[in-house]
């Protein structure tokens, strides 16, 4: 099965459809390192404690939403970078 770009007749690709979430992971390892780094010194304020642990969370849950999202590919053509779904 040869399937070729309806635009300019070049071969097709699979490409990711959505970028990798890089800031997000980094902004989540940067966030998890200092919370283990200084639960010694926060581990008295309970709000404290309890709001970054509610920043890690909430960054989580949109790190996997993003990995999820970035695993959908799409035919790109190699010539055009036209996208076929």
């Amino acid at each position: 099965m040869n399937q070729d770009c309806p635009k300019c007749g070049g071969p097709l690709a699979t490409r990711p459809l959505y970028p990798y979430p890089i800031l997000l992971q980094v902004l989540f390892g940067i966030s998890f390192v200092a919370f283990l780094i200084l639960f010694e010194q926060i581990k008295v304020h309970r709000q404290l404690l309890w709001l970054w642990s509610l920043l890690q969370l909430g960054l989580g849950i949109l790190l996997v939403r993003g990995r999820i999202r970035a695993r959908k590919t799409v035919l790109r053509c190699i010539r055009c970078s036209q996208a076929l779904r």
